[in-house]
């Protein structure tokens, strides 16, 4: 069974004396583009349909005089009076299905939007591990580090953040490619997890890079760290087993008691010293702007 069209076809209530009036105003729509909205009929001289107020637009014949019913069933419908050939208020009732069909949209993309935001929430914290690597993902540690940069700001405590980045690659053909991507992060988490702390958090950053939370860790200890990973990087990388040396940078950003840096602020500064550290180069650490 194919799937439900996101909008529906505009739905149109032609009042007239005859129905061949409603006929032409149909061909007339279609003439003029690519709007097919759906017809219905009602005689003047009948009872007016209940729901005409579901209609996106009530064309109502010229010819014709509305007895009270009629009149009182329409209030609050968006009412065009209508005659054969009358090309502009042709253009009104065009008018009148597509915003109907353009209000619906955005109704139906706000909810698409709220499901997708709500889909991905439960999604993070179902699934806060990467399936390919088993590390904590790049969605899941960017949320942990505005969860904890909030507590740290709420409490007055320092917070560290440093990333450990693989740069350089001299094939660019690996460095283009996800698997092998995925078993050089997965080196660099092996290789950096011993030297953290028990309530330390690591997860991925970059496609080639890791990203450590330093809990109740101020400028210095975060130095400290980002030395005892530059001592950790020395010996080569086993990838895919095979024994690579590759050039490293290292990032910190850190948030000090008693300054009011928000988790928007501590992370944009944490990515410019990220790209000042890959523009350095070759084992390039960056603990300042």
């Amino acid at each position: 069974m194919p799937p439900e069209p996101l909008i529906h076809s505009p739905r149109l209530l032609v009042v007239s004396d005859t129905k061949v009036f409603a006929d032409k105003l149909s061909v007339a729509l279609r003439a003029e583009g690519p709007l097919l909205p759906i017809v219905q009929f009602a005689s003047s001289g009948d009872e007016p349909p209940s729901t005409s107020c579901l209609f996106d637009a009530v064309v109502i014949d010229q010819r014709v005089s509305l007895v009270g019913s009629w009149i009182d069933r329409l209030e609050g419908c968006r009412v065009i009076p209508w005659s054969v050939g009358d090309h502009d208020r042709l253009d009104s009732i065009r008018y009148a299905l597509l915003k109907s069909q353009y209000e619906q949209l955005l109704s139906e993309w706000s909810e698409v939007k709220d499901q997708v935001r709500q889909l991905d929430l439960l999604r993070r914290r179902v699934t806060p591990f990467d399936p390919r690597t088993g590390w904590h993902s790049h969605a899941h540690i960017i949320d942990r580090c505005q969860e904890e940069i909030a507590r740290a700001l709420r409490y007055s405590l320092p917070i560290a953040l440093v990333v450990v980045d693989i740069v350089n690659l001299e094939d660019d053909e690996k460095a283009l490619d996800a698997d092998f991507a995925n078993s050089l992060v997965t080196a660099l988490a092996h290789r950096v997890r011993p030297i953290c702390r028990h309530g330390d958090v690591l997860g991925h950053y970059g496609s080639t890079s890791v990203l450590v939370i330093l809990l109740n860790t101020d400028r210095e200890g975060g130095e400290r760290f980002s030395e005892r990973a530059s001592q950790a990087l020395l010996p080569p990388l086993v990838v895919e087993d095979v024994p690579l040396s590759l050039d490293w940078s290292i990032a910190l950003a850190t948030r000090e008691p008693g300054t009011l840096t928000t988790p928007t602020e501590l992370l944009n500064q944490l990515e410019r010293r990220v790209d000042r550290a890959r523009e350095l180069g070759r084992r390039g650490v960056v603990v300042a702007d």
